[in-house]
């Protein structure tokens, strides 16, 4: 976005999202999920996102309040990842076994519809902001501005959803 490569920022953003969601569909399907699958996708994801609304909020086409939004979610989830995995973990609790990623960790972590609809949300806005870069229609722009609102209810519904049910982590016994 930065250097005038816009078409091929956008055609970026859209394989990255369908790549993302195309690569959970066949790792589902042919059974080929891992513990450590289950972190690094969404965590990738939360990067992913926040990057991309951050360059696009210095680009001036995305509100700053959507972001903060997002990424104060992002920070609360994996935040409470850690704090649950920290008290949930047999002793002795240690450093070592708060980062363990493997089968033995005991936490699977698996996301909630509200949370996919809320992706698929979040990365519409991210390519609808990056268009009003390429046109000048008031329209795009007023849709942006909708879906920034949609997207921040969705984010902070999907927060609360998370906090309050647990529904992202599943201890494994």
């Amino acid at each position: 976005l930065y250097y005038g490569h816009l078409k091929w920022a956008l055609a970026g953003l859209a394989y990255a999202a369908a790549s993302d969601w195309l690569d959970g569909y066949i790792a589902r399907e042919w059974q080929q999920t891992s513990a450590l699958g289950s972190k690094l996708d969404p965590l990738a994801d939360k990067v992913f996102v926040n990057c991309v609304a951050l360059t696009l909020i210095a680009k001036g086409c995305l509100p700053l309040f959507v972001f903060v939004i997002i990424l104060a979610r992002d920070v609360g989830l994996v935040g409470g990842y850690f704090v649950y995995k920290y008290f949930t973990m047999p002793p002795p609790r240690s450093l070592t076994g708060l980062f363990r990623v493997d089968k033995d960790s005991g936490i699977e972590i698996k996301a909630s519809q509200l949370s996919k609809v809320n992706t698929a949300v979040q990365c519409v806005l991210l390519f609808a902001a990056g268009l009003t870069l390429y046109t000048d229609l008031p329209l795009l722009t007023e849709c942006v501005l909708y879906l920034s609102y949609l997207t921040s209810a969705l984010t902070i519904a999907s927060g609360v959803h998370y906090g309050v049910t647990f529904a992202g982590i599943k201890r494994v016994v």
